[in-house]
């Protein structure tokens, strides 16, 4: 039985080019041209074999240490992105009735280079315009983006998206669009949806929606008569200071209902305070909220103090048919979080 392909480096180099090795297939192994690692720009060896895939092995004492499954990811959305200009994200209807959504992620590069050196770190593929970088991807396998790389990419205010390295995208055809399913975080754009309901679902939902629970609040005297408090979602932050303390901060996002109608809506901190809130709020209210979460925790932390805030975690809508919610981080240490929804507090695991 031949070897996964996924644990084969398929790609070299061949007088500068990316090129496939399956390419030199037919051609006798004496007289197949010197290629190189795309990794470590070493000579390798090409073996091209009826049982395993098409593959190239290091020469004896190879230093090269970068994994057949970042290296094929990587290189096949190179040779991709070299053939288009845009770039958008899949999306398919949460009801899995087959429709989907492109949503353009950027576009008008004019050259794709892997491991572009971009003043002290080398992105795994830089999108270029002109000779400067516009936007960056990231291959994640083995590690997500070390926050320093992180931290730098923002500063320098480039657009970057993380990919999670598979055998999917290893031999992924569609030039100009990835899977939103592939797609680990991004800075790239804010509130990025991985699915959405497309109209007859959601007509056929409406139809068969019946009274739903909620976790309520009693209102206090300042609420208006009839009006109820309910918690729709929450999440929590890690900070990470300088001196290498670390501490968790937990937010629920809840809402002000009368007679069916959302009056407000706020952030609350863990000590019941609010952080932030919109009046009348409308489909764009949450994405405001959270925009303004994020400039609230910037600013009450000193810069001199703070070394990252891994805000990545995603909201969990409260379901009231559990007595709990989990919810991870995605960064440096990989915490794991249990919310008493009685309680309404959280406990790391």
């Amino acid at each position: 039985m031949g070897r996964d392909r996924s644990t084969l480096p398929a790609w070299v180099l061949h007088k500068g080019e990316i090129t496939p090795v399956i390419a030199f297939e037919g051609i006798k192994p004496k007289d197949r041209p010197v290629v190189q690692c795309p990794g470590c720009q070493e000579d390798v060896i090409m073996k091209i074999g009826k049982i395993n895939p098409a593959h190239y092995a290091h020469m004896p004492g190879s230093w090269c240490s970068e994994t057949a499954l970042h290296l094929n990811t990587k290189m096949n959305l190179v040779k991709l992105l070299s053939k288009v200009d845009k770039l958008s994200y899949r999306v398919a209807c949460k009801d899995r009735c087959g429709s989907v959504r492109d949503k353009l992620i950027i576009s008008g590069w004019d050259e794709v280079r892997a491991e572009f050196i971009l003043g002290d770190i080398r992105p795994d593929i830089a999108l270029l315009k002109g000779g400067e970088a516009i936007a960056c991807i990231e291959i994640t396998h083995t590690h997500g983006i070390g926050p320093g790389k992180w931290d730098y990419l923002q500063k320098l205010n480039l657009p970057t998206i993380e990919l999670k390295a598979s055998e999917y995208l290893s031999t992924w055809e569609h030039a100009n669009v990835i899977p939103a399913s592939s797609i680990v975080s991004s800075f790239l754009i804010e509130g990025m949806p991985i699915y959405f309901q497309c109209d007859t679902c959601r007509e056929k939902r409406e139809a068969n929606k019946a009274p739903r629970e909620t976790i309520e609040v009693p209102p206090s005297p300042t609420h208006p008569p009839g009006s109820r408090i309910v918690t729709l979602a929450a999440c929590c932050w890690d900070i990470y200071m300088v001196n290498g303390h670390r501490y968790r901060e937990s937010f629920q996002a809840r809402a002000e209902i009368v007679d069916g109608i959302h009056l407000r809506k706020w952030i609350e901190n863990k000590k019941e305070a609010t952080v932030c809130s919109v009046d009348n709020p409308d489909d764009e209210s949450s994405i405001i909220l959270d925009q303004k979460l994020k400039e609230h925790m910037q600013k009450i932390i000193p810069k001199q103090r703070l070394d990252f805030i891994d805000h990545r975690q995603s909201w969990k809508k409260v379901n009231p048919k559990y007595s709990h919610l989990e919810t991870r981080d995605h960064c440096r240490r990989r915490y794991k979080y249990r919310m008493d929804l009685k309680t309404q507090s959280w406990v790391e695991n």
